[in-house]
């Protein structure tokens, strides 16, 4: 099944290079961003923030690699990445999701 990983990030540039490197090694098969108002603690205040919301249809086993890579992409120190694991979906969605980040097969294609 899959599911959707979440995040949140400080502006379109940020959030349209994550989408795309994400897709390149198709660990996502679709990525919508759209704004959002934050309001959050940190580091002991109340932060009130335009950003950008990422929200990645994904394989929920590949979680693990979606996370390293958001990480390693992020430009917040503390980046939040949440999961949320599917529990239905259309037949036709849950198989284009499955089929988009079929990676074995993309590479075997190459050969």
């Amino acid at each position: 099944m899959h599911a959707l990983v979440l995040t949140t990030t400080p502006d379109a540039e940020s959030a349209r290079s994550i989408c795309e490197r994400l897709l390149e090694l198709r660990l996502a098969a679709c990525a919508n961003s759209f704004p959002v108002g934050s309001a959050y603690r940190w580091k002991g205040d109340i932060e009130n923030t335009d950003e950008v919301m990422i929200a990645f249809k994904a394989r929920g086993e590949d979680f693990d690699e979606i996370r390293a890579e958001i990480e390693r992409l992020h430009p917040y120190e503390t980046p939040c990445i949440e999961l949320i694991q599917i529990g239905d979906c259309n037949r036709s969605c849950s198989d284009w999701v499955k089929d988009s980040t079929e990676r074995h097969r993309a590479n075997s294609v190459r050969r």
